[in-house]
């Protein structure tokens, strides 16, 4: 997993390298703004080349960006939006060492300096994006709202200098105005807003940095988010021997379904076996035209919960099962309500719990910290916001808070579906997934994905590792389908196992 830090982070791990470790900050700049020339030099069309910087470090970035680029041959201008007498100590000394090398300045400090940069930048091959960096707290306004909208109109490629200027680094909201990157070099580690929605949308393609710092110095600045990615997982997937059969592969119960959402239950069901489970048993209670509706290798057991079954029924629903998922298509009456607390009460199993069996916890998620098992919840925004009583809005302005908020509540693994999925553990480490796109946007995905958690628990992987490598595995699948419209949850779920198998294949070789 590579490490995500925030704004506050990022400053705490330079500043360990530059006072603690002894790395003077003009090498970190040197690096950082030498990275990002590098990645210029990868677009074909770069003969002339617009770098806007602005007074602080970003800027100074842009400045290296812009001499390497120079001593390769480039046309170069630097598009100084500030008062040279207001740069950071390093800006400055690169900035001065541009020019000595023969680099152009224009400084951009009015109204009618921006619009007299508007023919540099529509005839630029490439526009290097340093105006703000992470520092950036406040709505961007006056003549830098000017020049970023001069960048947008341009149809120029636009590469971002750590993350596009007019993003919080923390949450990705945009303050007032932002740049629409090509691509965005992020710096070091990746920051919240260059992975995580709805920030990521403005970034393009995205490279992280190699500038020089260990993986170790954000380990001791206690960094607790993450990606998580395709080698990641690989290292996770159930290995069996050839000699296994169904019942070492293990036993998936869904407890789900209802009049008018049978197929949710069942999308459920049969998604544990396209992720490995060895046997998949649905239970809930229907009349005889609806059962010959289950999908021919899913067995059935006969539950009402409208009805809220006895202990003894419910124990008997457990038995020589190894996971549960709780929700699909469920029923929201009150006995219903009722019988998904005696099934947390009650249950061994390691549980999903997912649709309406959230909604039915809506009044009091607490009870999950008393589960003698492990918990994951999967709520969409919506469904998070009914549990933690805040608006939806308040929910997608900051993800990551939100997902911490609703892990520490409830005790239980979260994951917070949406745009750029996050996974929270109980103890508040939260990985990013960059799999999935619009594909996913369709009705019935999340009980694909209940079903997937699902079938890995009944494989034998821990909680946090099922919820993870689930979400990326449901993401990837969605993506295989190359194209945004049409795509149905079967669909998603019958693309797994070839996911599974590709990857177990790449990471063999």
């Amino acid at each position: 997993m590579s490490f995500v830090v925030t704004a506050t982070q990022m400053r705490a791990i330079e500043s360990t390298m530059i006072h603690d470790w002894g790395m003077p900050s003009a090498v970190l700049m040197e690096t950082a703004g030498k990275a990002v020339a590098e990645q210029l030099f990868q677009q074909k069309a770069s003969k002339t080349v617009v770098v806007v910087c602005g007074a602080g470090n970003n800027g100074g970035d842009g400045a290296v960006c812009a001499r390497y680029a120079l001593a390769q041959g480039k046309l170069v201008t630097v598009l100084l939006v500030a008062d040279a007498s207001t740069a950071t100590i390093d800006t400055a000394l690169y900035l001065d060492l541009y020019r000595k090398c023969g680099g152009q300045t224009i400084d951009v400090k009015t109204s009618n300096d921006v619009d007299a940069t508007e023919s540099h930048i529509q005839q630029a091959d490439v526009i290097v994006d340093a105006l703000f960096g992470t520092g950036l707290n406040r709505p961007v306004t006056g003549i830098q709202q000017q020049m970023i909208f001069q960048m947008n109109q341009a149809t120029t490629h636009c590469i971002a200098v750590d993350l596009p200027s007019g993003l919080c680094a923390d949450t990705g909201a945009v303050f007032g105005s932002c740049v629409q990157a090509d691509e965005t070099v992020t710096l070091g580690f990746a920051k919240p807003a260059v992975v995580g929605s709805p920030g990521f949308t403005y970034c393009g393609d995205v490279v992280i940095a190699d500038i020089g710092i260990p993986s170790l110095v954000a380990r001791k600045h206690n960094v607790t988010t993450s990606v998580f990615g395709k080698r990641d997982v690989a290292q996770r997937l159930p290995v069996f021997s050839p000699r296994a059969h169904k019942s070492m592969r293990g036993h998936m119960l869904v407890c789900g379904g209802s009049t008018g959402k049978w197929g949710a239950a069942n999308m459920a069901a049969m998604s544990g076996f396209r992720t490995g489970a060895g046997i998949v048993t649905l239970a809930n209670h229907r009349q005889k035209q609806d059962i010959d509706m289950t999908p021919d290798p899913v067995m059935t057991f006969d539950i009402d919960t409208t009805t809220r079954p006895s202990r003894e029924i419910i124990e008997l629903c457990f038995y020589n099962k190894q996971a549960l998922v709780l929700g699909p298509g469920m029923a929201t009456d009150s006995n219903t309500a009722k019988f998904v607390f005696d099934v947390l009460q009650m249950t061994s199993l390691p549980t999903v719990i997912d649709a309406d069996a959230l909604n039915h916890l809506a009044s009091n998620v607490e009870i999950v910290h008393d589960c003698t098992s492990p918990v994951v919840l999967t709520p969409h925004p919506k469904e998070a916001s009914k549990l933690l009583g805040v608006s939806v809005e308040t929910i997608e302005a900051d993800r990551i808070k939100s997902v911490r908020e609703l892990a520490s509540r409830s005790g239980a693994i979260v994951i917070l579906k949406g745009a750029r999925t996050v996974v929270c553990d109980e103890k508040g480490g939260v990985t990013i997934n960059t799999t999935g796109g619009l594909a996913l946007a369709v009705a019935g995905s999340g009980d694909v994905l209940a079903g997937m958690i699902g079938g890995l628990l009944a494989q034998g992987l821990n909680a946090i590792d099922a919820a993870r490598v689930a979400v990326y595995l449901h993401g990837a699948a969605a993506d295989s389908m190359q194209c945004d419209v049409g795509v149905v949850a079967t669909d998603i779920a019958a693309a797994v196992p070839e996911i599974i198998q590709s990857i177990k294949t790449c990471h063999n070789d």
